[in-house]
């Protein structure tokens, strides 16, 4: 029994942020909005908007760092690639800083397709 109770959490513990690269180390708290934004001009706005306000993806302004956006960004969802191997975490936490300061946003639900989403 324990062997099997282990086994069911180790998984878990790699979801939920520990290990290199884990959901843990993003943190938009800790991002810098400057280097955010160009790094949003370069990766994200052809789908999101030059203000992410939306175009063929979702209004994205304003949205918070939650495990399911960041899970996101990192693998990706219908209609959006993964940018796990072209950004680190860093990258990611100044993306997710620039976004939270936008207003006009949907305030921080989910990601793509997601969750406390805007109206798109």
């Amino acid at each position: 029994m324990r062997s099997l109770s282990l086994s069911l959490l180790l998984p878990l513990a790699f979801l939920t942020g520990c290990g290199a690269g884990g959901l843990g180390n993003i943190s938009g708290a800790s991002g810098d909005t400057s280097s955010g934004a160009a790094l949003f001009a370069s990766n994200c706005a052809g789908c999101h908007g030059s203000d992410a306000q939306g175009g063929s993806g979702p209004n994205i302004a304003g949205i918070s760092d939650s495990a399911g956006v960041i899970d996101t960004i990192l693998n990706g969802t219908e209609g959006m690639p993964g940018f796990a191997s072209s950004l680190s975490d860093t990258d990611i936490s100044d993306i997710l800083a620039y976004l939270g300061g936008l207003s006009g946003g949907n305030g921080g639900g989910g990601g793509e397709g997601g969750e406390g989403g805007g109206d798109d």
